[in-house]
């Protein structure tokens, strides 16, 4: 996995495309949007219907509409990193910290962003280290910025990670304040803690998308084996597939693995 040097390149593509889609994708802008887009077509369409044909007029103006609302269901909601020889840090940071983030931007300003991004609350639901604690630790100097932007890769690459999370910032931010085990002193952490939080979050966040992935056991030769029962599947759910396919059984959890070799050695 790379090492990325550079800092932000506020000009990027990635960045623009950041930018426009905290712009876009808040709830009463893409309301709007789809409003736009249905009411053009659907005027359009039954313009079309009766025969008038300046319908075809409220379907062109119907299009860009549509085009943007597809984008905003798609790349927008979580612009991917930039999959090889990423030169700077916008090309690997979460695409939602991203598009908060000013031009010259401070640690400070960083750190602020960083907890309005998917998991940047989760240090405060579990460590009780809220907005102003990183804001704090951040400090206002830029110069800091490009200790914090290599210690935040290089916890990246440690965590075998494609982007830069909000939680993987603060701990980096955190890393790189000075004195900064006097500030974590009322709350009895030390910065191994918080390595172990970002860690744990990512974790979590792997075992979650385990979950959603539909596990194909077999094939209906395996059905009828086990008793392919299609009348009752129609009417009924098979209560122990949920269970397996919505991961309440398959914990793909280290903890989990050593009982079962605890269990297997004691036979």
């Amino acid at each position: 996995m790379e090492t990325v040097n550079g800092g932000i390149n506020y000009n990027s593509l990635r960045a623009k495309k950041a930018r426009f889609a905290r712009k876009v994708t808040g709830l009463a802008t893409k309301a709007l949007i789809i409003v736009l887009a249905t009411s053009l077509t659907a005027g359009g369409i039954i313009l079309l219907a009766v025969g008038v044909i300046w319908g075809w007029l409220l379907v062109l103006l119907a299009t860009p509409f549509i085009m943007l609302a597809a984008w905003i269901s798609g790349e927008l909601q979580d612009i991917p990193p930039v999959q090889t020889n990423a030169a700077t840090i916008d090309g690997i940071i979460d695409s939602h910290i991203l598009g908060l983030l000013p031009k010259d931007c401070t640690p400070e300003q960083l750190a602020r962003a960083a907890f309005k991004a998917p998991g940047g609350t989760f240090f405060g639901y579990r460590f009780g280290l809220l907005e102003g604690f990183f804001a704090i630790a951040a400090t206002t100097d830029p110069t800091h910025l490009p200790a914090i932007w290599q210690q935040a890769d290089m916890l990246r690459q440690q965590f075998g990670l494609m982007t830069i999370s909000a939680p993987i910032i603060e701990a980096a931010i955190v890393l790189t304040a000075p004195q900064i085990d006097t500030g974590f002193a009322q709350y009895q952490l030390g910065t191994d803690d918080i390595v172990k939080g970002a860690h744990w979050y990512h974790h979590l966040r792997y075992v979650q998308a385990q979950f959603k992935q539909k596990k194909n056991d077999g094939g209906l030769g395996r059905d009828w084996s086990f008793g392919y029962t299609p009348l009752l599947t129609h009417f009924a759910q098979n209560v122990s597939d949920r269970v397996a396919y919505d991961g309440m059984i398959m914990r793909d959890i280290p903890a989990h693995q050593e009982t079962i070799d605890h269990i297997v050695g004691l036979f």
